[in-house]
């Protein structure tokens, strides 16, 4: 299990390129973490992600639960932990083909 990732949560590593990019499908309807490598420099957001929350965890910084906004980035940026990533912790969901992006 990575330092940030809930318990029994699928881990999903995504490493952006030029401050953007996207991960895998997450493969499952159940609980993913997202551990991105780097910071967020100014949005993310999470394509079919209907019904799923996501907790965001740096390892300075836990968020309260937060359901997903559909069709929409989430400005802002996100510093990365003293590990170097950042941890996106999403609850089950309905589809398979969810993938987080960030720019």
């Amino acid at each position: 299990m990575a330092t940030g990732c809930a318990d029994g949560a699928t881990v999903v590593m995504m490493t952006p390129t030029t401050n953007q990019g996207h991960s895998p499908q997450f493969g499952t309807t159940g609980a993913v973490c997202v551990e991105l490598a780097g910071s967020v420099p100014q949005a993310w957001g999470c394509s079919g992600c209907d019904g799923r929350m996501v907790t965001i965890t740096t390892g300075t910084m836990t968020s309260k639960p937060t359901a997903v906004p559909a069709n929409s980035a989430v400005t802002g940026m996100i510093a990365a932990g003293p590990d170097g990533n950042i941890y996106f912790n999403f609850t089950a969901g309905t589809y398979t083909y969810a993938q987080m992006y960030v720019y």
